[in-house]
């Protein structure tokens, strides 16, 4: 008979290879949130990289050379489930967690003593999610095509698997830089602007939160349960329902302290930051098929107000 330890062994054994079977079979499509089709092997070079780890460590960690390690890391090789399950125990990562690529590089750079994994200027002001990153690269993506997306990172010096995890925190100027590199190169302008809004209501940047939208019958409930939960998307700004009634909702959204060491109000941008929450707003109805909403601004922090307050009403 298999005892208690052996049937644990075995079942892990059992997961694992499915776990394989599962990222061979569907080509990745688990780490494929339509940002990129990454590999595992690039996820592995990515937290490598945020441990501080060298090729030939990480080889000597899982018994191989440092040239399988390259081989790995390029998508070449696959890993035995022993050598995955080292992995998982040597960075303290599920399993599910490192196959899916979901992983916070971030805490994996501070558990081993090393500098975050973003270029200096992201490393400040982590207020910021990759949550909020998402719906940029998503129109870019769709855009420009993937090739022109892949571009746009490294111009950056950001790495792709760094957004797999839209929980991490990253600095608040990708958002900011990313932005104003398709503004200056006219990648987004007034014609295509409203695709850019309509990036924000893919399931998977709203993560947990989406079967709950899904249960609203409402635009304004919804946009009510989106403004308590404002904190997963947006940290740079606060939301606030100040009045709110049958048909009509008054919102104040005013800039988090961190903000004023940011350029966010310059030539470039304008209004633009403005006109895209307020877009944002007004379409969001949209993740359940109901109308958009009717923005009246009464104050605008882009014109010299202390917050913006918008009047959200049923059409």
């Amino acid at each position: 008979m298999i005892g208690w330890l052996g049937r644990l062994t075995l079942g892990y054994w059992v997961r694992s290879i499915k776990l394989i079977d599962m990222l061979r079979d569907k080509k990745n499509e688990i780490l494929d949130f339509g940002v990129t089709s990454l590999g595992l092997g690039s996820v592995i070079q990515q937290l490598r990289k945020a441990a501080g780890i060298s090729q030939e460590e990480l080889g000597r960690l899982i018994h191989v050379h440092q040239t399988a390690v390259c081989r790995i890391e390029r998508n070449q090789q696959s890993l035995s489930p022993e050598q995955l399950f080292i992995l998982s125990k040597h960075f303290d990562i599920k399993l599910d967690s490192l196959f899916a690529g979901r992983i916070d590089f971030s805490k994996i750079a501070l558990r081993f003593d090393q500098p975050l994994p973003f270029p200096k200027r992201y490393r400040k002001h982590l207020n910021s999610k990759v949550r909020e990153v998402l719906p940029i690269l998503y129109f870019a993506s769709e855009i420009k095509g993937p090739g022109f997306l892949k571009d746009l990172l490294h111009e950056h010096s950001l790495n792709e698997a760094l957004f797999i995890n839209p929980d991490m925190q990253i600095g608040a100027n990708v958002k900011l830089d990313l932005l104003r590199y398709l503004l200056s190169h006219q990648i987004l302008d007034q014609v295509n602007f409203a695709e850019l809004i309509d990036q924000t209501r893919k399931k998977h940047i709203h993560g947990f939160l989406d079967p709950v939208y899904q249960t609203q019958t409402a635009a304004l409930p919804l946009l009510q349960l989106w403004i308590l939960n404002s904190h997963h998307y947006d940290t740079n700004f606060k939301y606030s329902i100040e009045d709110l009634s049958s048909n009509q909702l008054d919102l104040s959204i005013s800039p988090n302290d961190h903000m004023k060491d940011l350029n966010y109000k310059d030539e470039l941008f304008g209004d633009f930051l403005c006109r895209y929450t307020k877009t944002f707003l007004s379409h969001f109805p949209q993740y359940i098929q109901k109308n958009s909403l009717l923005v009246r601004e009464s104050e605008c922090h882009y014109r010299g107000a202390k917050q913006c307050i918008y009047t959200m009403s049923v059409a």
